[in-house]
């Protein structure tokens, strides 16, 4: 059988450990300026977790918000964060 180009498929739980739950609204804004996506929203009461996928990258980027070293554009991260909260209302009505 030809299996080139084919890859195991992956369990529930290998993907799950494979992503990063982030409710942190400054957090997930600054991923997002920095390039990352949020994978998934969703809603556990009235929190919102923004699920990424977990990677070296995103945990370095992580690190280096809570550290104060993580250096974005104060604009943009102005307008993703808007819209964060924007995409969070939305989720709610």
């Amino acid at each position: 059988a030809n299996t080139k180009g084919l890859r195991k498929c992956k369990t529930r739980r290998e993907r799950r450990e494979k992503m990063k739950e982030i409710t942190d609204l400054g957090l997930i804004a600054a991923l997002i300026v920095e390039g990352f996506t949020a994978t998934k929203r969703k809603g556990e009461g009235k929190q919102v977790i923004f699920i990424f996928e977990d990677t070296p990258d995103l945990s370095r980027a992580t690190e280096d918000y809570f550290n104060h070293v993580l250096m974005v554009d104060a604009f943009n991260m102005h307008m993703t964060l808007k819209q964060v909260k924007s995409s969070i209302f939305q989720m709610e009505k």
